[in-house]
């Protein structure tokens, strides 16, 4: 097993911690900023591109990415952009397409409910969870831009999709068919993290 880097999703309690417990040799899955012992960004913002990044330096261009949840999002960023081999996205095809006036009521009324978030308007903690990452990213897109954006993912891709996805079951193999590169599609019982790294550990290895 070559070089990975895992992105935890965006608010995960326990950061990092319960991907290092199973992770192969190779492997690499910090807590990101805001999370665990991981102090929250200087500039109070968080967006997929952060850590992205941050795989982007500790893979050097190879390996292997996984990203759950929203950091799919930073995953398939690193991937369209040859900054990793193949990218493994944990419940990351995004949930059922709204039309943008519902996309713009969302935007608000999130911007409303960080507002009313008294932890998440106060000065972040030193170490621990982040309050302002329970209020996600913000991100809105469309079956348009997925499709241009993910046709730029010439590299391998795996979807791993848990009962914890927001995806339409029946839409999953229609929106693999958009990415630019080869693809594969594995259904789990459950999202935990050892059951995930066997399947990407198995795709790998047929590779």
């Amino acid at each position: 097993m070559t070089a990975a880097f895992v992105l935890h999703d965006l608010g995960a309690a326990s950061g990092g911690a319960p991907w290092r417990a199973v992770a192969p040799a190779g492997w690499r899955a910090p807590d990101l900023p805001g999370h665990g012992v991981a102090p929250a960004p200087r500039h109070g913002a968080y967006d997929p591109l952060g850590p992205a990044t941050l795989a982007r330096w500790a893979l050097g261009g190879s390996g292997l990415v996984l990203g759950v949840g929203a950091n799919a999002h930073g995953a398939l960023m690193l991937a369209a952009g040859g900054g990793c081999d193949r990218a493994v996205v944990v419940d990351g095809l995004w949930g059922a397409w709204r039309p943008p006036e519902d996309q713009v009521a969302a935007m608000y009324a999130a911007l409303r409910r960080t507002v009313d978030d008294e932890p998440a308007v106060a000065a972040p903690p030193g170490a621990g969870l982040d309050p302002r990452t329970r209020h996600g990213y913000g991100l809105h897109v469309s079956p348009r831009f997925c499709a241009r954006f993910w046709g730029a993912v010439r590299v391998p891709v795996l979807a791993v999709e848990t009962p914890a996805s927001a995806t339409p079951a029946g839409e999953r193999a229609e929106r693999l068919a958009w990415f630019g590169g080869p693809t594969d599609l594995v259904e789990l019982p459950s999202d935990d993290p050892a059951a995930v790294v066997a399947a990407v550990l198995a795709w790998d290895g047929q590779r």
